[in-house]
């Protein structure tokens, strides 16, 4: 997923608003790129390639640990192995430095929101 962070979880990282005020970011083979998710601020993250995409992400945060909502908005995908359908929702508890693995199916949506108090950042490479 993007220009501020990754895939759909990407997960990456914590969810809930509307989507129309959701920040959308486009993911595609290939790309690494930084996702800035801030606290409670919903990130929309689209698989823009014509295949499934496989991504990985390394997460920073100054907290302990923060809780990232996620939320399949259009097909599927998975985190870390969980597979979310779409309408499906699921929270993650990340740590600073630990790796998340995302799948997303083609043109997959997801929305991340950060439900901790500091903004995250997720390093990912598709």
């Amino acid at each position: 997923m993007l220009r501020k962070i990754g895939l759909g979880l990407f997960s990456a990282a914590a969810l809930f608003a509307s989507t129309s005020i959701a920040m959308t970011h486009d993911l595609s083979s290939n790309l690494s790129m930084d996702i800035d998710l801030d606290p409670n601020k919903p990130e929309l993250l689209t698989n823009a390639s014509m295949m499934d995409l496989k991504a990985a992400c390394v997460m920073q945060t100054a907290d302990d640990k923060d809780v990232i909502h996620i939320r399949a908005v259009r097909k599927s995908g998975s985190v870390n192995g969980q597979y979310l359908n779409e309408g499906d929702t699921l929270d993650i508890d990340v740590h600073n430095g630990e790796k998340i693995s995302l799948t997303a199916k083609k043109t997959a949506q997801v929305e991340l929101t950060n439900k901790g108090e500091h903004r995250l950042k997720a390093k990912c490479k598709a």
